[in-house]
């Protein structure tokens, strides 16, 4: 599944359509991507429209276009945004496709899981401005983790897969967090310390950053030394240690662990 550094990247391959005006729409209107919108509407009103801004928000985007359109983006499991050329015809799994006076903007998504949002209004619609705070914003700070984890039994790695609170963290990232904080995927939310608590929180922050730096512009690689290298691979060892990673499941996740850094 896509992760907030991923989203990035493709908010990013739409965005270079800014300024171009929408042609005509084509979508499958029975496909489940749809079930929370009308795509008759979304078919009526968007062509004409201009798209002018764009945005992330943990594993969602916004495009917002002209004529006070909204289109909502969630990739779900296997979700995709590409840029294809204007003469482009729609292929099998491509369920949205708006043509323009730059391109093709492409939503392909195979197994369905994604979601598609539109709505007509003059300010950001409510599905949007209701998310919680971004992660690398000054409004997800130390308060706002204590109260996640206040009174959790429940093991970290569960927690920070919560998108409610975690909004854009994914496998990867959750164990590139722990990792870099020392802390134990299966500890119990309710047993970190002051000083383990705001490690987590700048570890958060700083993962975020740089993944999106690295990854959301270019697909680029996150720097050397990152256990992302790392835990992929079945014989993978710890940057730092050099010693087995342990694999474990946590919620229903595998998990990739340094039982020395992380114990």
């Amino acid at each position: 599944m896509p992760e907030l550094a991923e989203v990035e990247y493709y908010r990013n391959l739409w965005k270079k359509a800014t300024g171009a005006v929408v042609k005509r729409v084509e979508l499958n209107a029975e496909k489940r991507v749809f079930r929370k919108t009308s795509p008759g509407d979304l078919a009526k009103k968007l062509p004409g429209s201009r798209l002018i801004q764009s945005y992330t928000h943990g594993k969602q985007m916004l495009f917002g276009f002209s004529n006070h359109c909204w289109l909502g983006v969630h990739l779900g499991m296997s979700g995709s945004l590409k840029v294809e050329p204007k003469e482009y015809k729609p292929q099998k799994h491509d369920h949205l496709v708006l043509i323009t006076s730059k391109g093709a903007l492409v939503f392909n998504d195979p197994r369905m899981f994604g979601l598609i949002l539109f709505e007509q209004s003059q300010e950001l619609p409510l599905w949007w401005s209701r998310l919680p705070p971004d992660l690398m914003s000054d409004d997800f700070n130390l308060e706002r983790l204590e109260k996640a984890l206040k009174g959790k039994t429940a093991p970290l790695k569960a927690l920070l897969l919560t998108q409610k609170s975690f909004p854009g963290l994914g496998n990867w990232m959750v164990d590139e967090i722990l990792w870099q904080a020392h802390l134990k995927p299966a500890r119990q939310c309710n047993s970190l310390k002051s000083k383990e608590k705001q490690i987590l929180l700048e570890r958060i922050k700083t993962i975020c950053r740089v993944s999106v730096e690295r990854i959301g512009q270019t697909y680029g690689d996150v720097p050397e030394g990152w256990l992302f290298h790392q835990r992929w691979s079945p014989k993978g060892k710890c940057p730092l240690h050099k010693t087995p990673l342990k694999r474990t499941v946590v919620a229903g996740r595998t998990t990739a662990w340094c039982s020395e850094c992380q114990r």
